[in-house]
């Protein structure tokens, strides 16, 4: 199993790292033992796609080339196989999130109390946050009451 790797958090001289596997498939460590990726699978992720700003069609892509070519190197990018950008989560989405992932039946209120406010760019990781803060508030009511 690959770890996902988060590129935006990568310091410049991992990404050269990457370069070397990319082209030689080895890495080499200061006592010379190498570690081979053959057959290996590395999948990375990265925001940049998703912090450009609303756009239709093909507008949307170019500026999302435009934003990885500002944050990587073009060595870097033509040694990529293939760029899948990924969808925010909908509504929808978390709902059915925080149904599969609550420690206990949620019903439709909570569950819309939980998403009245909350910033679904932020994705999964936010929601799981703020489930525990709600649970625990909700909890705490009752064992006062």
């Amino acid at each position: 199993m690959s770890p996902n790797l988060n590129l935006m958090t990568l310091h410049i001289q991992v990404l050269h790292l990457f370069l070397q596997v990319f082209d030689e498939g080895i890495l080499k460590d200061n006592h010379h033992h190498k570690i081979a990726f053959k057959d290996t699978i590395i999948m990375m992720t990265s925001n940049v796609l998703s912090q450009n700003d609303d756009s239709v069609g093909f507008k949307k892509k170019e500026l999302s080339i435009v934003s990885l070519q500002n944050m990587f190197s073009k060595e870097f990018l033509n040694r990529i196989d293939e760029i899948i950008p990924y969808q925010l989560l909908t509504h929808d989405d978390l709902i059915k999130i925080l149904k599969l992932h609550a420690p206990i039946g949620l019903t439709d209120t909570m569950i819309e109390e939980m998403l009245q406010d909350y910033d679904e760019s932020l994705g999964a990781r936010g929601i799981f946050t703020k489930m525990k803060k709600y649970l625990v508030k909700k909890s705490n009511a009752m064992t006062k009451s």
